[in-house]
């Protein structure tokens, strides 16, 4: 399953250190292939980026628009070259 999260934006944090690297792709799936998309993110996608160096986490999220879904994957990235090498 694909889960949605919420993030806050526009808080503000002081106190912190250091910097992260995000990449953000959008696209869109056919409502029908949500369940295909969800097992090959669940079974491919997820092994093989814990593997990639650099990547700290990532996360997937799905809202319905009409009859497609909107997706979004949000990948966190220790550094600059390594979001690079994976282009």
């Amino acid at each position: 399953m694909i889960r949605v999260r919420r993030t806050v934006v526009g808080a503000r944090v002081t106190g912190l250190e250091g910097h992260v690297i995000l990449r953000i792709l959008r696209g869109r799936v056919q409502s029908s292939r949500l369940d295909a998309l969800a097992a090959t993110a669940r079974d491919e996608y997820a092994p093989a980026a814990r593997a990639i160096r650099g990547l700290e986490r990532f996360h997937i999220a799905t809202r319905r628009v009409g009859r497609v879904h909107e997706l979004a994957i949000v990948t966190f990235w220790d550094d600059v070259d390594a979001a690079l090498e994976v282009l």
